[in-house]
């Protein structure tokens, strides 16, 4: 498990030293189309708020294509098959938001 609570930004990153593009990342518009989302691949030039893909209190499955197939392409050619689960939690983030009356 890993807490994103502190958190402003998340990405998720795949490096993969043989390909053409050693770097995969989910908030590169070049390469997060190599990313799928409940099977569906990220489109093309689209970064991906990993807060908002993966809400608290829903599972996603998600995979990686890593280079090795072209893209759009099914989810069937994608290399890396995960589930995650957002987890809901309070936000300890210093904010600085003030109320007064």
């Amino acid at each position: 498990m890993i807490d994103v609570s502190l958190m402003d930004v998340l990405c998720l990153q795949m490096d993969v030293p043989s390909a053409q593009q050693t770097k995969l990342k989910s908030n590169d518009a070049t390469t997060s189309n190599r990313l799928y989302i409940d099977g569906v691949e990220v489109a093309n030039g689209k970064m991906v708020d990993i807060f908002t893909a993966v809400p608290c209190g829903q599972s996603s499955k998600q995979a990686w294509e890593d280079g090795g197939n072209a893209v759009p392409a099914p989810v069937s050619n994608a290399d890396f098959f995960y589930t995650v689960t957002g987890k809901c939690d309070f936000n300890q983030r210093p904010s600085q938001t003030v109320l007064t009356q």
